[in-house]
């Protein structure tokens, strides 16, 4: 995966990033609000939100925002600083693949299989639509992480690309 900072995202996306970001930074110099990263862990698994505020929300001011938040059953909320705004819409960093220099210039969109691809969570060969792929190791670095996957069905092999959105304590 190749990170490079401050490149410019395929027009006209870079636009509509840069036109993002001066949104949200009026919008905090008005309301001094800035983004958190909230996940519930309850017994079906994690929900995750993102609440904008001007300090980090503590556990009893989520807990009224929070839909079905239930701590007498074990449930838990955790709270984290989102990344600057330039990387929450993504001008910070581009990360370089197939996918984001075949977008569609007029348009904007991702070619249908890569959109459907990127639909079905990566299980399916983006080339043959087979099951039947094989993950190599992940390889994880600032950027975030790739993993090598091929298909045993059409021999065709790709990088599956990973973006850290966050972490949860373990206790």
């Amino acid at each position: 995966m190749d990170k490079t900072p401050n490149a410019a995202p395929a027009a006209p996306t870079q636009a509509l990033r840069q036109q993002a970001l001066d949104l949200l930074l009026a919008a905090e110099q008005l309301d001094k609000l800035k983004p958190f990263a909230v996940t519930h862990v309850h017994k079906h698994g994690e929900s995750h939100y993102l609440v904008w505020a001007e300090a980090q929300p503590v556990q009893a001011d989520l807990a009224q925002l929070i839909p079905h938040f239930e701590p007498e059953r074990e449930e838990y909320l955790s709270v984290s600083p989102v990344a600057p705004l330039d990387e929450l819409v993504g001008l910070a960093y581009v990360v370089a693949s197939d996918a984001e220099s075949s977008i569609d210039e007029d348009s904007g969109q991702l070619p249908a299989d890569v959109a459907a691809y990127l639909k079905a969570g990566g299980c399916r060969c983006p080339f043959c639509g087979s099951e039947d792929i094989v993950g190599e190791g992940v390889e994880i670095d600032a950027a975030g992480a790739t993993q090598e996957v091929s298909c045993s069905d059409c021999d065709k092999t790709w990088y599956d690309n990973y973006v850290l959105t966050g972490f949860q304590e373990i206790n």
